[in-house]
């Protein structure tokens, strides 16, 4: 990598909403003429693309098809470097959405690892929903999947990690007492801050 990329690399680091930033990239890698830099200049702009339409826009499974395409001979330091992809798992007690993105988090000596200062807790960038959820499931993690991959509505559903991860505190903070109210529609309090709160919480509010 000669020191053009990577000073366009720092840029997106240092301001990862800038799309701006990424497309100038883009532009950049495909005037270098090369198979690898038209890819990755194919990815970002498909990345951009992609990353601005709702869910259920009728040309997303069309472009991310595209997109699955490209990042599969992409390498991996290269595409969490650029990602754009929304966090999961955060939490696999209370659902609750993580509101960061992968390019928004504190990177680590790993690539595929980055750090939420959120919710204090590693997050893993992974190639396919398989991997994620192994590492939902078994290890607890929060996790970040590559755009490219397809995806199946509910295909992160029903995951649960470790017991003993059940009760740590992942992203936000507990509800205010006045505002607990289960019953409310779309009620999804954030997590206990510590194992003992919601056991707490409970008995105050159930008398048990």
């Amino acid at each position: 990598m000669n020191s053009d990329e990577s000073a366009f690399l720092a840029g997106i680091r240092a301001e990862p909403r800038d799309d701006l930033r990424r497309l100038v990239y883009a532009d950049w890698l495909e005037e270098q003429g090369t198979d690898e830099y038209g890819a990755k200049a194919e990815y970002l702009r498909l990345e951009v693309h992609v990353s601005g339409l709702p869910d259920d826009h009728p040309e997303r499974d069309g472009h991310i098809l595209k997109l699955r395409a490209v990042a599969g001979g992409l390498p991996i330091d290269w595409k969490t470097a650029v990602a754009k992809v929304a966090i999961e798992n955060c939490n696999v007690r209370w659902r609750f959405q993580c509101p960061k993105k992968w390019s928004e988090l504190a990177t680590t000596s790993e690539d595929t690892v980055r750090w939420c200062t959120a919710c204090r807790k590693e997050v893993h960038f992974c190639e396919t929903v398989e991997e994620a959820r192994n590492e939902a499931e078994s290890q607890g993690h929060c996790v970040a999947i590559d755009l490219g991959v397809i995806r199946k509505p509910g295909d992160m559903d029903l995951i649960r990690g470790p017991a003993e991860l059940d009760s740590e505190m992942t992203m936000g903070d507990i509800i205010p007492v006045e505002d607990f109210n289960p019953g409310a529609p779309g009620f999804a309090p954030p997590p206990p801050a510590n194992p003992g709160l919601l056991a707490r919480l409970w008995r105050r509010f159930t008398g048990k």
